[in-house]
């Protein structure tokens, strides 16, 4: 297994990825709003300064999974903002298909232009990991670890002393990922269509990965 940095040309490979994780991830919500929107959402999110997004692929080149974040969850609130029209246009497809989406994009847009307020969905600021995703049809589930610690031991070496990201309670062991990773809950958040999330921190500290990037 190898590992490298995602590229620009690479957004349709996390888009697909990201799309066939959300449809076996209980409460996912983003692949709800089609390939098109993905596509987009990659796009921006690969343009972004601090994104770090790491693919792991097989000896083939054919890519198992990522881990995204940003070192800076504000830059990325702000570029989704910048990027909403694009963002609107791009899930319309979607909605017309599904007019029931509509009330969940306008609670996650109210929250994307304030950054702030009752709705909270998850970390503003400071180095956030956002997407973990490994290929539901890929058996070599131990690479999935092994990627997220390459990602994690990148961050530290970037001289981030941690980072939070978020966990939905109803998809998650949060007890089991809080032992592994050693990290802890520092919120606990009620999301409005009923889902109960945590905010978790974990403290940067090199692993042992050991693979080639």
């Amino acid at each position: 297994m190898n590992f490298r940095f995602a590229k620009r040309s690479d957004y349709k490979i996390l888009s697909q990825i990201h799309f066939e994780c959300g449809k076996v991830q209980k409460g996912g919500f983003m692949q709800k709003l089609g390939k098109g929107f993905l596509n987009q959402y990659y796009k921006v999110y690969l343009e972004e300064k601090k994104s770090i997004i790491l693919i792991a692929e097989d000896h083939d080149g054919n890519a198992l999974g990522f881990s995204s974040g940003t070192t800076d969850a504000a830059e990325h609130l702000a570029n989704l903002r910048k990027n909403r029209i694009r963002f609107a246009f791009a899930c319309l497809p979607a909605v017309i298909k599904n007019p029931f989406l509509i009330r969940d994009i306008l609670m996650r847009e109210r929250y994307i232009s304030s950054g702030k307020g009752s709705i909270s969905f998850g970390v503003k600021s400071g180095p956030r990991g956002e997407y973990w995703a490994w290929r539901p049809d890929v058996k070599e589930i131990a690479g999935s670890g092994v990627l997220r610690q390459m990602w994690i031991d990148i961050l530290a070496r970037l001289g981030c002393k941690s980072f939070c990201f978020e966990l939905d309670s109803m998809n998650t062991d949060i007890e089991k990922y809080k032992k592994i990773f050693n990290c802890r809950v520092v919120e606990e958040l009620n999301l409005p269509d009923g889902r109960k999330r945590v905010i978790v921190e974990q403290s940067l500290k090199p692993g042992k990965a050991g693979n080639k990037f």
